[in-house]
């Protein structure tokens, strides 16, 4: 789906909107689209099914054209091992905390395009990174911050080796 480019009443470039009549759903897994499932039972998250209710409204608004994002809580400590690695990269990167959720989007100042450069990670290094192009902001990359926190530090630490190859 293509964004829509939005210019400000004074001229400047403004966040990208949604095709009209599309509809951007954020929703919550946990406790919405299946039984609550607490962070102190992550085993469970594998086997949780959806509410067979939601599903339905869900594949409804899907086969509609909308988006359909899920998030979910995570714990503070990968938050904390996420900050302390974008902090490493002293100005380089540009990052919101999340109040709650398993991605972030965080912004870079690096001279190249964010699905070429999520190329080089996956082909480079291993490493799976949405590029922010793909949702209409390009200079962004999603990345997934829910994971096991010593499998997010080897992955952020690949991410590390490929900033340095392009000298930053």
């Amino acid at each position: 789906m293509k964004l829509k480019s939005s210019i400000a009443d004074d001229g400047t470039l403004a966040s990208p909107t949604l095709p009209n009549g599309v509809k951007n759903y954020l929703i919550d897994i946990d406790g919405t689209v299946t039984d609550d499932v607490p962070n102190e039972e992550p085993d469970r998250m594998a086997l949780v099914q959806p509410f067979p209710d939601a599903l339905e409204i869900l594949n409804k608004w899907y086969d509609e054209g909308h988006i359909i994002t899920f998030f979910t809580s995570r714990t503070e400590e990968v938050r904390e091992i996420t900050e302390t690695w974008l902090d490493k990269h002293d100005g380089l990167f540009s990052f919101v905390p999340p109040k709650a959720g398993g991605m972030a989007f965080v912004g870079y100042q690096m001279d190249i395009n964010s699905t070429e450069y999520a190329h080089k990670l996956r082909t480079e290094q291993s490493v799976l990174i949405v590029p922010g192009d793909h949702y209409g902001m390009d200079s962004y990359l999603r990345f997934g911050i829910g994971s096991e926190t010593n499998y997010l530090s080897e992955g952020l630490s690949l991410v590390s080796d490929s900033i340095q190859s392009l000298g930053y």
